[in-house]
């Protein structure tokens, strides 16, 4: 069950002893477990309410799990993204598995965990994230006996949701582009999000504009990856050269520049192809969003973007890219970026 289900039915689920919440999305994991916690009614939380980080040992666990609650009907006991998901077999945690199966009845027992077990999900975000290895013990053992609550990223039309929701209860005004917009360039966890919210309402703008969000959001590589492309887009060198320096600075190197640049003219090339059969705009955009499987925003900017080059010129561009991506990993010296990037966008 995703958390959002999850919060919605949640007295639905109070009887349950045995929690298991794990996903991606740090701000949805922090969602169900406050929920919960506020289900079970623990009370003298200060006595009964046990927190164990992610290097608690099967035996803590164990000894935490069977004491019983003080002035209280029930205790509840949340473990943190325990590093036993990744442990090998021992004695120890033989026996907490055979415990899960049979806790005591004063017990609420809450594993959360940052990751998944999900390639697909591990390859599309940003963040980084430990791989849930489905032949572990506690793993199979809690996905067979505990109540699952996944969290996941939200869709594209649940994520514009929450932000339109949020930024109202912030005293902000957003619209659909400039949601679409927020969440493109900021980094994309739902934290990082209200982070940006919070620093809007805090400045005063109660209906900020692309450029506002622009200057004031945190400069993630992705969005000084972002502007550097804008910046040649739209023509400005000086602007989009000074920017190389922040790239490299955070990067080392340009061969995550390069990969994004690359994917970025692939799906110029996309775009343009359908632009050349005739499409409108807004079909070439849908259809580039199901094929490549990218939120609407980034299709319509491909669309937008393509317009400026001929098929042979981002054909050409790309293979470009590749090239010097083979050159940044061999022992050949690339020749210098700024030069490289007129050539990628202007056909020099």
């Amino acid at each position: 069950m995703e958390v959002l289900d999850f919060t919605r039915k949640s007295k639905e689920y109070s009887a349950e002893r045995l929690f298991f919440v794990y996903g991606s999305e740090s701000y949805l994991i922090d969602i169900a477990c406050k929920q919960i916690t506020a289900n079970a009614g623990i009370e003298l939380p200060e006595l009964n309410h046990t927190k164990l980080e992610s290097d608690a040992a099967a035996d803590e666990i164990i000894d935490n799990v069977l004491r019983a609650p003080m002035f209280s009907e029930k205790r509840l006991v949340h473990i943190k993204n325990s590093e036993l998901f990744t442990d090998g077999k021992s004695a120890a945690l033989k026996e907490l598995c055979d415990l899960l199966g049979d806790i005591p009845e004063t017990t609420v027992l809450l594993f959360s965990f940052q990751g998944s077990d999900d390639q697909k999900i591990l390859d599309r975000t940003q963040i980084p994230l430990q791989k849930l290895d489905k032949r572990k013990s506690l793993y199979k053992t809690l996905t067979e006996k505990a109540f699952i609550i996944t969290a996941n990223p939200l869709s594209e039309a649940m994520l514009r949701t929450w932000i339109l929701s949020t930024a109202k209860k912030k005293g902000l005004v957003l619209n659909n582009q400039t949601v679409d917009f927020l969440s493109y360039i900021c980094a994309p966890d739902m934290y990082s999000i209200m982070n940006e919210l919070d620093k809007l309402a805090s400045l005063g703008i109660p209906e900020p504009s692309a450029d506002d969000i622009l200057s004031i959001c945190s400069h993630t590589t992705e969005y000084s990856i972002f502007l550097f492309h804008d910046y040649m887009i739209a023509k400005n060198y000086e602007k989009a050269f000074d920017l190389l320096q922040t790239i490299y600075t955070e990067e080392k190197s340009f061969i995550g520049l390069t990969a994004s640049l690359a994917n970025k003219f692939r799906l110029m090339y996309m775009a343009k192809s359908s632009l050349n059969l005739g499409y409108s705009a807004q079909t070439a955009a849908d259809q580039l969003s199901k094929k490549a499987g990218i939120k609407a925003y980034p299709a319509r900017l491909a669309v937008q973007e393509c317009r400026g080059f001929t098929l042979e010129n981002l054909k050409r561009s790309f293979k470009l890219l590749l090239d010097y991506d083979i050159s940044q990993k061999s022992s050949t010296t690339p020749e210098d970026f700024r030069i490289f990037s007129l050539k990628l966008y202007t056909g020099i």
